[in-house]
């Protein structure tokens, strides 16, 4: 991977919530993809569907962090419901493809 893409992903990484203790958060979309857990990433799509939209300071949207994170059911449950987010770049201009490389 070259450096300007690592320095990309870096900050992808540091501009995400980070997991918590927090129950409430841990039911969430991002607490769900952290865990690696569909059944609570799909309970809060049902919940609220523009969930998967939300963007981190960064730019990153959910499915970037499910593509770091190697979650590839997560990744397609989000591709399915939000089929824009396959194409959604980051402030920087990183596909979620690039992040999973």
């Amino acid at each position: 991977m070259n450096e300007i893409l690592t320095a990309h992903i870096n900050h992808i990484k540091h501009s995400l919530p980070t997991q918590t203790t927090n129950a409430a958060y841990n039911e969430s979309l991002i607490g769900g993809i952290y865990a690696g857990d569909i059944a609570v990433v799909k309970r809060a799509v049902e919940v609220d569907p523009r969930c998967a939209m939300n963007r981190s300071s960064c730019g990153a949207y959910p499915v970037h962090l499910a593509c770091l994170l190697g979650h590839l059911a997560i990744v397609e449950f989000g591709i399915s419901v939000a089929t824009r987010c396959a194409l959604c770049e980051t402030h920087d201009g990183i596909l979620p493809l690039h992040v999973a490389a």
